[in-house]
């Protein structure tokens, strides 16, 4: 985006009158600069879990709570109605569309307003993104219920009626499959859980989570260690 952008500003400057050339080169500098603070912040906000699952990780914290999960929910919608606010006020729309505009800096703002400000934008967009792809996900699930119901007694009747696995093998293989896969949280956590029902203790499962880090990969295995440590703290072990 910045090469394409600095060639085009090349052919304005060498193609145009000096004072056409300050507005136009200004406009299209403003374009590229809003519109990559608006996808940087999409991209954020479609990453959040990944990058929250690492802050986590690094900050030594072992599963979070209800409390915790509905007060950054809270948080969340205070960001984006101050978001929402400060695009009218800071005309982001205008940016976005590359129209003239003439404001400058003005140096009696207070400096950390003015960022603040942005932040709050940032906040917005990433939590639209964020929500935006939670409801995708869910509305891509299956629906019918006759597919529903034919792959539950296929999947949990016939299959784990078979004694070929004893109960434990078959959770191991399961959980295996389901940490590789993006967008299946919900089932990994129940998966695990059934796990531990079994027998598997921790220390297996955590051993199990390492075989994927060497043979799949980090970011899968940091997912799974999250998944796990929400339902350990979930069942007080």
């Amino acid at each position: 985006m910045l090469m394409i952008r600095g060639v085009l500003s090349s052919n304005i400057i060498f193609s145009r009158p000096k004072t056409e050339v300050y507005f136009s080169t200004r406009q299209f500098h403003t374009l590229m600069a809003y519109w990559f603070l608006i996808l940087s912040s999409l991209h954020l906000g479609m990453h959040w879990k990944m990058i929250m699952a690492f802050v986590c990780r690094e900050a030594g914290i072992a599963g979070i709570s209800r409390i915790w999960t509905n007060s950054l929910r809270i948080l969340s919608v205070m960001v984006a109605v101050c978001g929402a606010i400060s695009s009218f006020d800071r005309s982001i729309l205008s940016k976005l569309t590359a129209e003239y505009s003439f404001d400058y800096w003005n140096f009696d703002d207070f400096v950390f307003g003015f960022f603040a400000e942005y932040l709050t934008i940032m906040g917005m967009y990433a939590c639209f993104a964020y929500y935006a792809l939670k409801l995708f996900q869910k509305l891509a699930q299956p629906r019918a219920p006759a597919i529903d119901a034919f792959l539950k007694d296929h999947l949990f009747g016939d299959i784990f009626g078979r004694d070929n696995l004893d109960f434990q093998s078959r959770e191991i293989a399961t959980i295996s499959a389901l940490s590789n896969m993006q967008g299946v949280n919900a089932q990994l956590q129940s998966h695990l859980n059934v796990g531990l029902n079994v027998g598997l203790t921790e220390a297996q499962l955590r051993g199990l989570i390492l075989v994927l880090e060497a043979n799949v990969g980090k970011s899968e295995s940091d997912n799974a260690n999250d998944v796990l440590s929400r339902v350990l703290s979930s069942r007080g072990e």
